[in-house]
């Protein structure tokens, strides 16, 4: 199938957050203005949906309420970290602060050719007992970015903007369908954010909805079905909310009309790829995003219309692992459903070695082996260590792939490095550089607001980083659906 078209680093990504502000400057006469971005620094708290007032922003839902009626909520963050420039070595070249709103603009003609800018949050007041936690990007990667820092204070004030909304999901929501084919062992149904239920009859088919409902319900109909697997697509519907009915009050007044017209059937290959139970077919149908199907492993086949239909566009969604051979790699790939088959070509990849040295550096630098740079157009190195009193020193850098990722010193602490206990992670994007949306989905591959406000950090999570409403995450998917695009990461101790 068609590769994606790799483009050189240098390409400027404007924008990571709708409004957060614009890159570039304006000027007059003389020489041109070098182009500015705004970094939002917010920090996260879990509130009463109740108590947030009307504008204020909420992230989404704490799912570790277990009422359910509290969300994290943003605030702009005005105190206890830095913005710091940093020149190619990853020394301090300037210390700055945000203003009273909790904002920065950065000059990227400030900033030195080939250095770095970063976030660094100061968790304490007594040099040496300080937590230290560093988010970073290259020049090359600068854009506006709404970012978090973990510390919160009940004197911040809300942040202005999106207020994410709950699904109230009702346990009698359902549809009905007719029944097309005696051979069909399952139903699925697919409400909106790849909310997926089912029934092995055509009758009173769970749907994970509201009532009265607000969106299309997409229902596909499998010809196998095991109580866990539901294969061999043969037919599918989309109804709209009126379907949706209660089925505590009857078996509702419209059924929807399932069919085949136009279903080919291909066969999707990920050579080298263990698929988890989360891999599917996503697709867009009135700016929702639906599942159309789970995926279980390569050689499977899968249905995709060959015509015109309601759908507006296709992507596998697939979660996997390298096999043993390439490394045990984690994958995030998403790519094209094509109505002659989807092939995926995977990267050159081996076991990860990761070391931080001091050999060959101004201070530390990563060491590490297992992949080819060439391959890939971001690396983010992400490093958990500590200060010489055992206090966390974490960063994470975003930057050009680079096997010898310098690391960027702190205002206050000194990194103590221990290779032989220090979680380190290396994830890796095969993306466009030319689209905004495929480079901020990789920015945000590691940052779960639940994690942000919650004392545990699991592997894979960064602690400070690109933070996205809803709807911006569900707008790049979208917009990334019908591209190949692939992320990688792994990672040592």
């Amino acid at each position: 199938m068609k590769k994606t078209q790799m483009l050189p680093l240098a390409a400027i990504i404007s924008g990571l957050l709708v409004g957060c502000g614009g890159g570039g400057g304006g000027g007059g006469g003389g020489a041109p203005a070098t182009p500015k971005y705004t970094w939002q620094m917010l920090s996260l708290n879990s509130i009463e949906r109740s108590a947030v007032a009307s504008g204020c922003s909420i992230i989404g839902q704490d799912e570790s309420d277990v009422n359910g009626t509290k969300v994290i909520a943003a605030y702009e963050a005005t105190a206890n970290y830095n913005i710091l420039f940093h020149d190619e070595n990853g020394v301090i070249t300037a210390t700055n602060q945000s203003d009273s709103d909790g904002r920065f603009v950065i000059d990227s003609g400030d900033v030195p050719d080939g250095g770095y800018v970063s976030l660094e949050e100061i968790d304490g007041s007594i040099q040496g007992t300080q937590d230290v936690y560093m988010f970073t990007v290259s020049k090359e990667l600068l854009s506006d970015m709404t970012l978090n820092v973990r510390q919160h204070s009940s004197t911040y004030s809300c942040y202005q903007g999106e207020q994410s909304q709950k699904v109230n999901v009702d346990a009698n929501a359902a549809v009905k369908v007719d029944q097309v084919a005696n051979n069909t062992s399952y139903y699925q149904s697919s409400y909106i954010d790849n909310s997926t239920n089912g029934k092995t009859i055509a009758s009173g088919i769970t749907v994970n909805s509201d009532i009265p409902a607000s969106n299309n319900v997409l229902v596909t109909l499998f010809e196998s079905y095991d109580g866990i697997e539901a294969r061999d697509l043969s037919h599918y519907v989309v109804m709209d909310a009126s379907y949706v009915y209660d089925s505590s009050q009857g078996s509702g007044s419209k059924s929807g009309a399932p069919t085949d017209e136009n279903i080919v059937k291909q066969t999707f290959t990920a050579n080298g790829l263990t698929l988890s139970n989360t891999s599917k077919i996503d697709v867009e149908i009135d700016s929702e995003i639906h599942t159309w199907q789970p995926i279980y492993e390569s050689g499977q086949d899968y249905g995709v219309i060959d015509g015109s239909s309601v759908i507006d566009k296709w992507s596998f969604d697939i979660e996997a692992s390298t096999d043993v051979a390439t490394g045990s790699w984690n994958a995030k790939i998403y790519d094209s459903v094509d109505s002659t088959g989807t092939t995926v070509a995977l990267p050159t990849l081996s076991a990860l070695t990761a070391t931080i040295t001091s050999t060959g550096c101004t201070g530390y630098c990563l060491s590490a082996d297992g992949y080819e740079v060439s391959e890939y157009q971001i690396q983010r190195t992400h490093l958990r260590s500590s200060n010489g009193n055992n206090r966390n020193f974490y960063q994470t850098i975003f930057a050009a792939p680079n096997k010898d990722q310098m690391l960027m010193s702190s205002t206050d602490e000194v990194l103590n490095i221990d290779n032989n206990n220090d979680r380190l992670e290396v994830s890796l994007a095969q993306l466009d550089m030319e689209s905004e949306a495929q480079v901020k989905q990789f920015f945000a591959h590691n940052i779960n607001p639940q994690v942000l406000i919650s004392s545990a950090i699991p592997n894979y999570n960064d602690v400070n980083g690109l933070l996205s409403m809803a709807s911006d995450d569900k707008l790049r998917r979208i917009e990334i659906m019908g591209s190949e695009v692939q992320f990688y990461q792994q990672g040592v101790n």
